[in-house]
């Protein structure tokens, strides 16, 4: 999330390098509540997903579609002027 580029790709990417089960074609991602993955890219306006980069906190939402469960994690966007 660092410099509020919307780059979902790589939570997707992330996401798929993880799974040990599951179809990506089943695995949907939300940024800021906007659908960017449904299996596949799905377009969405540069200033709906700036809007949402520009939100606090940043909500990032991702369906694996494995079956019941729920888990939060909480980051923070460390810049490199903090470092």
């Amino acid at each position: 999330m660092h410099a509020g580029h919307p780059m979902w790709g790589r939570v997707v990417c992330a996401v798929g390098n993880a799974l040990s089960r599951g179809d990506p074609s089943d695995l949907i991602v939300r940024l800021g509540g906007h659908v960017v993955f449904r299996g596949k890219p799905v377009p969405v306006p540069a200033e709906k997903l700036a809007a949402a980069m520009a939100e606090d906190p940043i909500r990032v939402h991702v369906r694996l579609s494995l079956g019941e469960g729920r888990a939060l994690i909480r980051t923070c966007d460390i810049d490199h002027k903090y470092i």
